[in-house]
């Protein structure tokens, strides 16, 4: 099970090793279709990097088409997003995910927008305007705003999420006449404004039960829990117009969701706003919000402390100021810079910079940060764990085993170098043993430590189990050996 890969430069994107989930959920009323965003085999995936509001940047999965990366069947990520200071080429798909700056959503309309299409986009924002208090003004110079236009697919309508994009865009053609009702132009704008699928939280086993054995395994992803950890804001709600209806997606006519609360017609609503959801923008957008990259550091044992740079952004709707509350680790000293008197405007980014410790002996070793963000007479405190590998002079690749029973091993490594195919041999009390996989190749990856799963035949009794990584594309590099002792 291949996970993360390595990355070679200053710093990368954290792999999420024992967390990381296959991120595709749809709306209900999404098909498969041989155009727009729906264009690609269920096989074809890419992996692009998402950092949210309050939370780490990883990576996670998602299709590529010709509009761009579609994740959760009707959100779309475009291609060209720049990388964040600190991170290397090989993570250049890298999105921000932010609110609106103090609520107001910039858009405009394609200049070939039919006028019932620029009509119901203008009876959603309305119907969102006087239950949330979202503002939405049509642009003038302004260079990030929402563009509403129509793809080439009815299949469905989608969004990009949240703001940052010169332009967003959101298609509303979709139904079978291509012209949507009004809740589900709400269930985009929602999307526009930075929400996620509600029956993806993370917490929606305790509310729901999906039964996989009637949904069409196509769709299987479309049912997978967020693994992105995009903030639930209240309780869960069965009446959201972000969330399934009970049938979708079903191959056999029964139930895909169950709801353990209320009744099956109660759930997948796309009429308007719940109170739930009212309540959920609301909180969106009066509290502050702040994003780091989750970057990672390699470094040789010995040296001396150093500086590292790495970009904070505002992703909130309301300005902030910043202040570091804790530090652990390997991390010596923060603080940040910014260009306005310590005062960081929504959309705005500044500096963190952190003097670290030298490596004193060869591993992985993690260090935590906590920063406080204030604004709006508000305060949020977020937290944010990296890992740093040290290497030993004499060896280009640092190792770290953990046993999964069965005679399979969770297998860690960094390679200081910039080869991406390895070799992987291991030996059980001394003796060498045939291991699969034998070989990793790394040529599509973003992370900065790669994970496998490796079987080694007769370890579970072992006193000890050693595996070496060797790196075959460079020349005097190095191998890297990590030993497991009972």
């Amino acid at each position: 099970m291949r996970i993360g890969a390595f990355a070679r430069a200053k710093c990368r994107l954290v792999c999420g090793l024992l967390f990381l989930v296959l991120l595709m959920s749809a709306c209900s009323s999404i098909s498969n279709s041989d155009k727009g965003v729906h264009g690609v085999d269920e096989q074809n995936l890419s992996r692009i990097a998402v950092s949210v509001p309050g939370g780490a940047s990883f990576p996670v999965y998602a299709k590529k088409t010709k509009f761009g990366f579609v994740m959760e069947g009707d959100i779309v990520f475009p291609f060209g997003a720049t990388e964040p200071m600190g991170l290397g080429v090989h993570a250049s798909n890298y999105y921000w995910i932010g609110y609106w700056p103090n609520g107001v959503l910039i858009y405009d309309f394609d200049p070939e927008l039919p006028d019932e299409h620029r009509n119901l986009f203008l009876s959603a924002a309305k119907h969102i305007e006087e239950l949330a208090g979202i503002k939405f003004k049509q642009r003038t110079t302004e260079e990030v705003y929402l563009e509403v236009f129509l793809d080439d697919d009815t299949s469905t309508c989608w969004s990009y999420l949240g703001y940052g994009y010169s332009p967003s865009r959101l298609d509303l053609y979709c139904g079978s006449d291509g012209l949507p009702n009004l809740g589900v132009a709400v269930h985009e704008i929602m999307h526009a404004l930075g929400m996620g699928h509600e029956h993806t939280r993370p917490d929606r086993d305790k509310y729901v039960t999906i039964y996989w054995e009637n949904i069409n395994k196509e769709q299987a992803h479309n049912f997978y829990k967020r693994g992105f950890r995009m903030t639930p804001f209240g309780d869960y709600d069965y009446y959201s117009v972000m969330h399934y209806n009970a049938y979708a997606f079903s191959i056999n006519g029964e139930p895909t969701i169950v709801p353990k609360f209320v009744g099956l017609d109660e759930i997948g609503q796309r009429e308007g706003l719940s109170s739930g959801d009212i309540s959920a923008l609301e909180k969106a957008y009066s509290l502050p919000w702040i994003s780091v990259p989750s970057w990672h550091l390699w470094a040789r044992v010995g040296g001396y402390p150093y500086i590292f740079e790495a970009e904070l952004r505002n992703v909130g709707a309301v300005d902030v100021v910043v202040e570091p509350s804790r530090f652990d680790g390997w991390i010596r000293s923060v603080r940040v810079e910014s260009d306005e008197n310590e005062v960081i405007s929504s959309g705005d980014e500044a500096v963190l910079l952190m003097e670290v410790e030298p490596c004193a002996d060869p591993g992985f070793y993690p260090a935590s940060l906590s920063l406080s963000a204030q604004g709006n007479g508000k305060e949020q405190t977020f937290t944010y764990v990296f890992t740093r590998a040290c290497f030993a002079e004499d060896s280009d690749v640092v190792v770290d085993l953990a046993p999964q029973g069965d005679d399979l091993w969770l297998v860690s490594f960094a390679s200081w170098s910039d080869s991406v195919n390895f070799a992987v041999s291991a030996t059980v009390d001394g003796a060498q043993v045939q291991v699969e996989p034998e070989r990793i190749n790394l040529e599509d990856f973003y992370a900065f430590i790669e994970s496998f799963v490796l079987e080694v035949p007769g370890s579970d009794s072992a006193d000890e189990v050693c595996v070496t990584i060797t790196p075959l594309d460079v020349e005097g590099v190095n191998p890297g050996t990590a030993c497991y002792q009972r």
